[in-house]
């Protein structure tokens, strides 16, 4: 009996020897991840849907734009038939002028509008990226999350291979980049049915450009 428990010990003793150096091996989780946060923008369903009613948006203002020149254009047709002595004359130049700085102060406030709304959109999709990011990174006990420059290709113009020189990262393990993961937590939250509420997280007012 005391054999067996010795041998048993034995045993367990021998196990632990091989076990324990290959689990103090383990290399630890990453804790730096990436995040190409312009593909994320792409691949958005919510953001490249408002995009898409947007630019209806734009394309229908800009047709307006073009209706009130075409008319403005036959006014100035009119006038320049007319002597510049007469009421008639006067009375549309005046139209004229008054139609003229009606349009261009219109044209100015839909843009300004329209800027508004994409940057909006731009802000509200990023903080939903950055929100998913938190949350991702604090469960998994990574502490540093970086943007990850677009994959461009080798680059063919000088400008292309400058920009591939001033990119941050040169190398990465693709183990790290979570772009894929925080991609398909946002459309598991867009379909149907999902829970809308996002989860807390610090705000930021870096903006990116997607364009």
């Amino acid at each position: 009996m005391l054999k067996r428990v010795f041998f048993g010990l034995l045993s367990a003793l021998i196990v632990s020897a091989f076990v324990s150096p290959v689990l103090a091996q383990a290399p630890p989780p990453p804790e730096v991840a990436l995040v190409d946060v312009v593909y994320i923008y792409k691949n958005h369903p919510a953001y490249n849907s408002l995009r898409t009613e947007l630019q209806s948006a734009v394309d229908l203002a800009e047709l307006d734009v073009k209706k009130r020149r075409e008319l403005l254009k036959g006014m100035m047709e009119r006038l320049s038939k007319l002597k510049s002595d007469t009421p008639d004359y006067v009375a549309l130049e005046q139209a004229i002028a008054k139609d003229q700085s009606d349009l261009n102060v219109s044209v100015q406030l839909q843009r300004k509008r329209f800027i508004e709304q994409e940057a909006r959109m731009l802000h509200d999709v990023y903080q939903e990226i950055l929100d998913e990011v938190t949350v991702y990174c604090q469960r998994n006990h990574i502490r540093l999350a970086m943007r990850k420059s677009p994959d461009e290709g080798k680059g063919e113009s000088a400008e292309q291979i400058v920009g591939l020189i001033n990119r941050p990262i040169i190398y990465h393990d693709p183990a790290i980049d979570i772009t894929q993961v925080i991609l398909e937590q946002i459309q598991r939250k867009a379909r149907p049915g999902a829970a809308t509420a996002r989860p807390a997280a610090p705000t930021t007012t870096n903006v990116p450009r997607t364009r």
